[in-house]
């Protein structure tokens, strides 16, 4: 199947899996069904990565490898993000849109006002804008001396590329910012997705999390070690 097809069928996909189950389990006011269509939002958008991986690299993991054919940490986690946050906005601007709101006395049918205003909170963009900052300068510090840089020839990335150091003095060891910015990562992933995951089960109108600024701040002090460390 050619690629614009299987892109026209995820997006079909996409619109199928945040509107029917609206109709199927959302009259009664129960709301858990909103957390399935964001899972399956989840994993089509993953499914939709893959096939452009496929595309530029003939493998599946494609987006994750960088023009040194090695699998990058700050790619994988601006897919990450990018992932988490833009399936959020679909899946809570359709659950708004679509979801009905049943009066218990007279039983008369309305729906959620402003579906579209989702509440999306400066911390969120900034978690954003901090790991696309790393996206776009890890490059640009690795091109200062691309001599001491380590490469791959051909398609041999692995997944261990990404908490190895970049430079030929240290590609066979562990880079431990790497890892502790990748746990950083996973932390307040799950934090925020268990707050939005919450908010789609047990809100009328889903409204995008609070985020604490003190993780933003944790985030932020782990990326700039790491990019500090990458250029030394």
């Amino acid at each position: 199947m050619r690629p614009a097809w299987q892109f026209v069928l995820v997006i079909a996909a996409l619109l199928l899996i945040n509107v029917v189950p609206a109709y199927i389990w959302g009259i009664d006011g129960a709301y858990a069904w909103r957390l399935l269509s964001w899972a399956g939002t989840i994993l089509l958008f993953l499914v939709a990565l893959i096939i452009v991986g496929r595309r530029m690299t003939n493998d599946w993991r494609g987006v994750l490898v960088d023009k040194r054919n090695v699998m990058s940490l700050s790619r994988l986690q601006l897919v990450i993000w990018t992932t988490i946050i833009i399936s959020g906005m679909l899946t809570a601007a359709i659950a708004n849109v679509v979801t009905p709101l049943i009066d218990p006395n007279t039983h008369a049918v309305t729906h959620i006002p402003d579906p579209l205003v989702l509440g999306i909170q400066p911390e969120i963009w900034g978690l954003r804008g901090i790991s696309g900052t790393s996206f776009v300068a890890t490059p640009i510090i690795l091109d200062r001396d691309p001599a001491s840089v380590s490469t791959n020839t051909g398609n041999t990335w692995e997944w261990a590329d990404i908490f190895l150091g970049d430079k030929t003095t240290n590609d066979g060891r562990v880079d431990l910012s790497k890892v502790q910015q990748f746990f950083f990562t996973v932390i307040v992933v799950a934090v925020f997705m268990m707050k939005l995951g919450y908010t789609f089960a047990t809100t009328d109108k889903v409204m995008f999390p609070a985020i604490d600024t003190g993780f933003v701040a944790l985030l932020g002090i782990s990326h700039a070690a790491y990019l500090i460390h990458k250029a030394s």
